[in-house]
């Protein structure tokens, strides 16, 4: 069709050997296909982490969620500081948690990292400064601001002093620069020139802490002074190679902050109640308490950022299991030691702070926090249980409250308050082992020594002991 159309411009003068010749050319198998450009580079993703005012639990945990979406995503992280310090316990948290990411880590310290806020940017890799910017003045004191004891001062400067060390990598003079802001004894000299006399405590300003020292030549603390975060990140990753990703502490973190505070209580009321639930006759109200605050703790987890949602999904098949063993599948057993191993593992892994892609891998040590509030909170259950069943003898019906029926001192004796060995009745809640019968006209609350028995068996009472009748199946 291209040459009949061309044919047809003959009549033009000149035009016709032209266009043959870009026909043909075009058409050549020789020809070179035509350039397409080159995808553009992928562009760093940085997480820009604020440490802004006191360090404390909350700060701990939206470093923590920060460094744990980058580590998925192999980002790199910028910690934005301005903090007078704060708490020792948040500060060693934070650094674990810097210590388990295995991407790249940065200070900006955007005009103060006093106290623990030096030992958190001496975690990360590369600490920059502002212009203005100061760090230093790390001695320990304690909560309310005065001097620790002597003898904990030393245990403490020891402790801190090789926690640095660990952290400090290849860089030559970060460990003892963090030392002579904690230490007054401690004397800083480098290439003949004294930095830190004793008895005071080192704090530098931005244009100090770049100076270099040695040879080769190195600076003595920062990588280098810029004027904003923007300049930061030019300069670190090259300019529109990097993606921000500001993170900041939503209300819901708040919330888990005080909720992990009495992390064990809950555990411990949510079993307390489910087992005046399973020690009563129908599901109420009680059930539905313990399974909420069980609930509740799982969420203030996950709010944290220590687990996803599969501990609690872990934690609902478990329900599910123990309440077919119970309700379903009385006396099989397999459903309900699973259940239980469903549980725990749940509570378990709910709590343990379980980093992806970590450099250690797993840790039994992330376990513990979530062990301790576990046995802690099967304690306050214990003593509960024991208080219940000791001090408070009540009768559950399908539409009531717990309610006491009697002081103990008006109570009758169980000789009058239960039928007579050899009494026989039917079952009207299921006894699993615990439920309730009815002998002559008359409700009581009874179990049965080993099995379970099913709602409208025949019984026989066999005996009583002060809270309930024992009996058999007819």
């Amino acid at each position: 069709n291209s040459v009949r159309r061309l044919r047809h411009m003959k009549k033009i003068p000149g035009l016709f050997p032209i266009l043959c010749a870009l026909a043909f050319a075009t058409a050549s198998p020789g020809a070179p296909a035509p350039e397409t450009a080159p995808p553009p580079p992928a562009k760093t993703p940085v997480y820009v982490v604020p440490v802004k005012g006191a360090i404390d639990t909350a700060q701990f945990y939206i470093v923590r969620r920060a460094l744990k979406e980058a580590a998925g995503e192999n980002a790199a992280v910028v910690l934005d500081m301005d903090t007078p310090g704060g708490s020792m316990a948040a500060t060693l948290e934070i650094m674990e948690a810097l210590g388990n990411f295995g991407g790249p880590t940065l200070t900006y310290v955007d005009t103060q990292a006093a106290s623990a806020g030096s030992y958190i940017a001496a975690a990360t890799g590369q600490i920059w400064f502002a212009p203005k910017g100061v760090i230093g003045a790390a001695e320990a004191v304690s909560s309310t601001g005065e001097d620790i004891p002597e003898a904990m001062q030393r245990k403490i400067k020891s402790f801190l002093s090789a926690k640095v060390r660990a952290v400090s990598g290849e860089n030559r003079y970060r460990a003892d620069v963090q030392r002579a802001m904690m230490d007054p004894d401690f004397v800083l000299e480098i290439d003949g020139k004294v930095l830190k006399p004793r008895d005071e405590l080192l704090s530098l300003t931005a244009k100090e802490a770049t100076t270099h020292y040695g040879d080769p030549p190195e600076p003595l603390l920062g990588a280098g002074i810029a004027d904003n975060m923007d300049d930061l990140l030019t300069r670190r990753f090259g300019a529109g190679a990097y993606e921000i990703k500001p993170f900041s502490l939503t209300g819901a973190e708040q919330v888990a902050v005080w909720l992990n505070l009495i992390a064990p209580l809950l555990l411990g009321a949510g079993m307390l109640l489910l087992f005046i639930e399973f020690k009563t006759p129908g599901f109420g109200l009680p059930g539905i308490l313990g399974i909420v605050l069980l609930v509740v703790y799982f969420v203030s987890n996950y709010l944290a950022g220590l687990a996803g949602y599969e501990p609690i999904l872990l934690f609902a098949l478990g329900i599910l299991l123990l309440a077919l063993e119970l309700y379903l599948l009385q006396g099989l057993l397999i459903p309900g030691i699973t259940a239980a191993v469903l549980i725990v593992g749940a509570v378990l892994w709910s709590g343990a702070d379980i980093w992806p892609a970590s450099p250690q891998g797993f840790s039994w040590e992330s376990v513990i926090p979530p062990l301790r509030s576990l046995i802690l909170g099967t304690i306050v259950a214990g003593v509960g249980a024991v208080a219940v069943v000791r001090f408070m003898p009540r009768r559950l019906t399908h539409g009531s409250l717990l309610v006491l029926e009697k002081s103990l001192a008006a109570e009758a004796t169980p000789e009058e308050k239960f039928p007579p060995k050899g009494a026989a009745g039917t079952v009207v809640s299921a006894l699993h082992p615990e439920g309730e019968v009815e002998i002559n006209g008359r409700r009581y609350p009874a179990r049965v020594r080993i099995g379970e028995i099913e709602s409208g068996a025949p019984v026989i009472v066999e005996g009583h002991d002060a809270f309930a009748v024992i009996v058999r199946r007819s």
